[in-house]
Order: structure tokens, then C-alpha cells, then sequence
């Protein structure tokens, strides 16, 4: 694909890469504002929610095992 030259959001206009227009068709353009992807505001919540719970899990079963091996 010739886009592949160029970074996220930008296109190839000869021998540059410029940013991707806003509304742009280009699939390399998909989900770009003003030349950059916005980012997702709840990556955060995706990866502390199930770690958080790993660890209450962890916890929970080593307290458990060790008054059970009392």
C-alpha cells in the first residue's frame, strides 16, 4: 500500500507525507482529526479495571490458603 510510507494519519502527496484532511476518504484518513487520531479516553479504564480485579483476586485466594492451611 503506498500510504504505508507515511506515519498514522498522513497521506502520500508525491514524495511527502502530509496530514490527513478532515472527512478525507483515504482509509489510511479513518477516525483522523486535524492529522492525528484522537485518542481513546477509557484505555485506562480497560487495562486498571482488570488488573485491579487480578490482584483483589490474588489476595483474596492467598488469604484464604493460608488460614486454611493453618
Amino acid at each position: 500500500m503506498l500510504g504505508d510510507a507515511c506515519g498514522d494519519c498522513q497521506i502520500v502527496v508525491g514524495n511527502d507525507c502530509l496530514p490527513c484532511p478532515n472527512g478525507s476518504d483515504f482509509p489510511e484518513c479513518a477516525g483522523c482529526i486535524d492529522g492525528a487520531r484522537p485518542e481513546r479516553a477509557d484505555i485506562a479504564k480497560d487495562i486498571i479495571v482488570p488488573v485491579v480485579i487480578g490482584v483483589v483476586t490474588t489476595l483474596a485466594v492467598a488469604l484464604i490458603a493460608k488460614k486454611l492451611s493453618r
